[in-house]
C-alpha cells in the first residue's frame, strides 16, 4: 500500500487532490467488467472520483465528466 501511495504521490489517481479527506483504492477496469484485483489494476482515489468514476472505465469516465461539465 506504501508504494502505490508513494507512486502517486499521496495523491488522487484521477483529479491529482488530496487524500486526507478520504481515500478509496480504485479498480481502474472494473472487476465488474472482467477487471482483476491485482497492483497493475488499482491506484488511489479520492472519494468524489471514486463514486463518480463507478463501473466505468476511465475514458468513459472522463467523456461523461466533461459532458456534465458542458
Amino acid at each position: 500500500m506504501r508504494r502505490l501511495l508513494s507512486r502517486f504521490r499521496n495523491a488522487c489517481a484521477y483529479c491529482g487532490g488530496s487524500l486526507t479527506a478520504g481515500m478509496h483504492l480504485d479498480h481502474v477496469w472494473p472487476v465488474s467488467r472482467g477487471g482483476v484485483t491485482g497492483i497493475s489494476n488499482i491506484v488511489p482515489a479520492c472519494v468524489a472520483c471514486n463514486l463518480s468514476k463507478s463501473n466505468k472505465s476511465v475514458m468513459e469516465w472522463r467523456v461523461w465528466k466533461l459532458n456534465r461539465a458542458a
